[in-house]
């Protein structure tokens, strides 16, 4: 099943949106959308620290483990070409605890952040 969301989770200082493929009925998706937007301010404080605020998107991908637990996680591609940001990020995700899968499953996630500067800029 894929799932795709939108959500402004800072205002507009942070736009994050994704699209991720899960196993049918088994609310991962919502479980693992959650516990990102539930980071937000600490993907916002990535972007607020960054000397440069630049716009734009870092595209990453992760699984979750039947445990809850990221790995594998990468940037695929990046338009942001801020190092600081992006490693602030990859940092950010790896520090979730995701729920787990009572079904045993890994769950491969690619999910995009959009930077898109602050509110009234």
């Amino acid at each position: 099943m894929s799932r795709c969301f939108s959500r402004p989770l800072f205002f507009s200082l942070l736009l994050i949106t994704g699209c991720s493929s899960f196993p049918k009925h088994t609310g991962k998706a919502e479980a693992i959308e959650e516990a990102l937007v539930s980071h937000r301010n600490e993907f916002a404080s990535c972007y607020e620290k960054s000397k440069t605020k630049n716009t734009g998107r870092i595209n990453t991908q992760f699984a979750v483990t039947a445990s809850g637990t990221p790995s594998e996680i990468k940037i695929l591609e990046t338009t942001l070409h801020d190092r600081e940001t992006e490693q602030c990020v990859l940092g950010t995700i790896m520090s979730i605890k995701f729920p787990s899968s009572s079904a045993g499953e890994t769950a491969q996630v690619t999910y995009p952040f959009k930077f898109t500067g602050k509110k009234g800029e």
